[in-house]
Formats: structure tokens, sequence, C-alpha cells
């Protein structure tokens, strides 16, 4: 049997994640925004804990960095889905500016995964940012009102740091879940 041991927190903090998905989903369907917004806050504290602890105490592994992606992107999904249940009139009002960013963040998700053979979740500072201001804009949204200028802010943010991963995953040989930026793989060697 095993035991519970620091090396095993981020894992579990991942299928909290995980777990969370579902948790999300139902309450949209059940018209509850502001306690979908708090499952997804629950959702980013995992997020961020499991990465800190991981690196603090250098216990990251390829499979925690595995399940990280596949958690953030499904919660990435849920995210969406909840906010198209609970108000959909920010993405009919806005068509053209989410397609366009689905269309490149699902480009970027195909190459990684044709390319690469696996799911090529880069953890770029930018998408790092982006992530974290999306979560900002969904829970605001969810738990208190639409804002536009937080949505452009959100929006445009998603859309170059998709950009970054679509262009890093085209001219980089091998995929490097740390590569931080375009700027530090050009300068490390790790493109062309």
């Amino acid at each position: 049997m095993k035991y519970l041991t620091l090396k095993s927190v981020p894992d579990l903090l991942c299928y909290a994640r995980l777990l969370l998905v579902p948790v999300v989903l139902a309450l949209a369907l059940s018209a509850l925004p502001f306690y979908a917004g708090i499952a997804l806050l629950a959702a980013g504290i995992t997020d961020v804990l499991d990465g800190i602890i991981a690196r603090r105490w250098s216990i990251a592994t390829a499979y925690g960095s595995r399940l990280d992606s596949i958690a953030d992107t499904l919660m990435e999904v849920s995210a969406a889905l909840a906010v198209l249940i609970l108000k959909p009139g920010i993405f009919t009002g806005h068509a053209l500016v989410l397609g366009a960013w689905i269309v490149i963040e699902a480009s970027s998700i195909l190459l990684g995964w044709l390319k690469f053979r696996r799911l090529a979740n880069l953890h770029l500072y930018l998408t790092k940012a982006a992530g974290v201001v999306a979560y900002a804009f969904v829970i605001y949204t969810l738990a208190i009102g639409y804002n536009e200028t937080f949505f452009y802010v959100t929006v445009t943010l998603l859309i170059v740091s998709s950009l970054e991963c679509l262009i890093l995953q085209l001219f980089a040989p091998r995929v490097d879940e740390h590569m931080k930026s375009i700027y530090h793989a050009y300068r490390g060697g790790r493109l062309f």
C-alpha cells in the first residue's frame, strides 16, 4: 500500500483539479454561477500550489508535468463551457475574436500532438500569465458580472500566448516544457 508522501502532493492536487472539472460543469448546468466561480477559484489554487510544491522541493516529474497539462486543458474547457452556459452573450457577441483564439489554441494542441506524440503544454511565462488572467476573468464574470475591458485584455493575452506556443512547437526540435519564452528558447539554442 502506498503512503502519502510529499512527492505525491503535487499529483494529488492535479487529481483534485481534475475532480473539479465535472463540479464546475454541474454548477453551471444548475445555474449557480457564484459557486461555479468558487469551484474555479479552488481549481486555480490547486494549479498554483502543485507547481510551487513540485519546484520548491525538487519533486517535479515527467508524469506530474503531463498530468498538470491535462488538468489545465480540461479545466480551461470546463471554464469556457461554464461561461458559455451561464453567459452565452459573451460568446455570441465576440464570436470572431473567440473563434480566432480557439483556432490558434487548437492548432497548437494538434501540432504538439502530431509532432511530439503528446500534449505539449510548454508552461511558458506568457501562458501562465494568460492563464491567471483568464481564471480571474471567468471567476469575476461568474461571481460578479461581465466587464468588457477585462474580456479584451484576457482574450488578447490568450491569443498572444497561444501564438507563442504554436511558433515554438513549429520550430523546436523537441518538447521542452520549461522553455519559458521564445526569447529564452532562442537564446538557449533550442529553436531551429
